[in-house]
């Protein structure tokens, strides 16, 4: 009503969260890579409805594949990634326009949790004898993999002086094309960070019509 007293509040209640994450990290040899981690948590299972719509509804475990993936390299000069796993683009905090990629957006209570990546192909060039690096994706939608929902992206990596810049694109055929900028580096006695994003129209739906 509005009138409450703090102390006094017309309903209360006391919530309970559990939540865990499992891995296993393999090297069966030196220049192969193999990793994946899975979460689950309270409430362990949930009920979904079978695909009879008269048979009754069963209980699924609450797990999720988070990251699956594996790592190798050619004469450790070029280094592959495939599967599903966080790409990290931005370098924002609390807010990162420049990270296009990943499937979620900073969680600003937890902004330090891992982000759910996308299903793809990395190619990593690294200039040896310098901090410069030069990455590749294709990116695949999990759900729908067609022409239309596969993105490809570049992000290169500079070092000048005691900055980082770093310079990518994306594009996918069914979206806004995206060209984004982060630099790093000190400013006297603190660090400062800062990214930028441009984009050709917008990956947003609009609603122009209602009938």
């Amino acid at each position: 009503t509005g009138g409450t007293d703090f102390f006094e509040p017309e309903a209360k209640d006391l919530s309970l969260s559990l939540a865990s994450m499992l891995y296993f990290d393999a090297r069966p040899a030196e220049d192969f890579r193999a990793y994946g981690s899975v979460k689950t948590g309270l409430p362990f299972s949930y009920s979904a409805q079978a695909d009879d719509a008269a048979a009754a509804a069963i209980q699924v475990p609450n797990i999720k594949i988070f990251e699956l993936f594996s790592d190798f390299n050619l004469d450790d000069s070029v280094f592959f990634r495939f599967g599903k796993s966080t790409v990290k683009w931005g370098v924002g905090y609390f807010w990162s326009p420049a990270d296009v990629i990943n499937l979620g957006a900073i969680n600003i209570l937890d902004a330090e949790a891992q982000r759910e990546g996308p299903v793809s192909f990395r190619v990593h060039f690294p200039i040896l004898g310098t901090q410069n690096n030069f990455y590749f994706y294709t990116i695949l939608d999990s759900a729908d993999i067609e022409y239309e929902t596969t993105a490809l992206a570049a992000k290169a990596e500079f070092l000048l002086g005691g900055y980082e810049l770093g310079l990518g694109a994306y594009y996918r055929y069914d979206t806004a094309e995206r060209a984004m900028l982060t630099l790093t580096g000190p400013l006297g006695d603190l660090d400062i960070f800062g990214e930028a994003m441009v984009s050709r129209g917008s990956a947003k739906t609009f609603v122009t019509q209602i009938t």
